[in-house]
């Protein structure tokens, strides 16, 4: 398939705990990274989009959320690293999981107009 553009990068389980006193009393957790939001804003405007990206095998959703915006993630790897994280409490953690074994090849490339690094 050809594509309008592919986004290349990292995609993270981003957790923000609200604390009060020391005492976690609420969290909210979301698939992220600039890729994906790339890629999923590029959807909602139409154009044929594709990722590059290592995710775990865990349970997140995110090949249903690629595929709810029609995002081609054929090149999309399944390590056996756990997603990437952030971690918000008053400061950002972020663990780097599957994204460090990010690799494509480069015909991947050919298939597209644009490419989001």
């Amino acid at each position: 398939m050809k594509l309008d553009f592919i986004t290349i990068g990292n995609i993270y389980i981003e957790t923000f705990y609200n604390t009060e006193n020391s005492r976690i009393i609420d969290f909210k957790e979301r698939i992220t990274g600039e890729c994906l939001n790339i890629a999923i804003n590029g959807s909602i405007l139409k154009a044929k989009t594709g990722i590059v990206a290592s995710v775990g095998r865990d349970a997140y959703g995110i090949t249903e959320l690629l595929e709810k915006y029609s995002i081609d993630y054929s090149n999309l790897i399944l390590s056996k690293e756990k997603t990437g994280r952030i971690i918000k409490v008053n400061k950002e953690y972020i663990f780097e999981g599957a994204n460090k074994f990010l690799s494509f090849e480069p015909e991947v490339l050919k298939k597209t107009r644009i490419i989001h690094v």
